[in-house]
């Protein structure tokens, strides 16, 4: 680890009467030295194994206590590095490191995003960040913001090296079909528990209950969705709810092994992302979205409600 203190010239006086008079005192008085030292600027960095460097953090003011290693700092920036390149920045109010920068805990309007895109934003209000293992947590109010979706879940946890990300405990996932939406009725609301979400790929998935709402094409043409799980790709804009049922309004009830829901999203290109991991999406129109019904036995059954009767029939292909 290596680490730059820009120190006042005070604290350079300070400092070396300090030193110089630690010889005078016994090792019972020694303990009431001050060993926390003030500083104007603090810029230190860490490097993995291979000799690469790992995360550089910047503070304009900051404490360093010599004897616990321990660093407390104001308006902290820390960098992340992957191959040589920076790929992670977190900004925070304070910060206090631990265990000689092993733990690292930031506080007040924590944000990280993706240097080299703002395709991804996560805040919160507070952020635990074990360093030997690149395991970031965040347990006060998370957020996660990218490209059309916004998630509210109630714990993340992020693999900054396998770019997991883990949306834990009840999760809210809002996909707005626009980047000017104003009401709900553009979005598609799900609602479900501990999704998994791969950053690179896009993935997305869950293995708990599910419920969903959506409008396809028309304002007035309301869906409700529940199903066991949840499985789709935010790069290539599709969800698929497992063994679900279908509502929409009080005209129909939809039963299928899958409701694929695909968006029409007003959002760049993402061709190049396809290539790279190998996503095929589901083909639209792109002037609406779509939702797809599904079944194992290509058949999906339909329940009608019209003016109080119930008519049933398959629709086969």
């Amino acid at each position: 680890m290596k680490i730059n203190l820009n120190k006042s010239k005070l604290l350079i006086i300070s400092l070396t009467i300090i030193v110089t008079q630690y010889g005078c005192y016994n090792k019972k008085e020694s303990s009431n030295i001050n060993s926390e030292y003030e500083f104007d600027d603090i810029n230190l960095s860490k490097y993995n194994p291979q000799g690469d460097l790992a995360w550089r953090l910047n503070s304009p003011q900051a404490k360093y206590d010599d004897i616990k290693k321990v660093i407390r700092s104001k308006s902290t920036s820390i960098k992340i590095y992957s191959n040589k390149k920076q790929e992670y920045i977190i900004n925070a109010d304070s910060l206090t490191s631990l265990d000689d920068t092993n733990l690292i805990l930031l506080e007040g309007n924590v944000k990280l995003s993706k240097t080299n895109s703002k395709n991804l934003i996560i805040i919160g209000d507070s952020l635990i960040w074990d360093t030997i293992n690149s395991k970031i947590k965040i347990h006060t109010n998370p957020k996660v913001y990218s490209d059309n979706y916004i998630v509210y879940p109630h714990n993340i946890s992020f693999d900054t090296n396998s770019k997991i990300l883990e949306l834990q405990g009840k999760v809210q996932l809002i996909v707005k079909k626009t980047k000017f939406t104003i009401s709900n009725k553009d979005n598609v609301i799900i609602d479900g528990k501990n999704i998994i979400w791969n950053l690179d790929s896009g993935k997305l998935e869950s293995n708990e209950k599910v419920t969903a709402q959506g409008y396809n094409n028309a304002a007035d043409n309301k869906y409700t969705f529940t199903s066991k799980s949840l499985k789709g790709n935010t790069q290539s804009n599709y969800l698929s709810l497992q063994d679900c049922i279908a509502h929409r309004k009080a005209i129909s009830t939809t039963y299928a092994n899958k409701c694929n829901l695909s968006f029409n999203l007003d959002k760049p290109d993402n061709t190049m992302h396809q290539k790279l991991f190998n996503i095929t999406p589901i083909k639209i129109n792109k002037s609406e979205s779509r939702i797809e019904f599904v079944s194992n036995k290509n058949d999906v059954k339909t329940d009608f409600i019209i003016n109080e009767l119930e008519r049933s029939f398959k629709l086969m292909d």
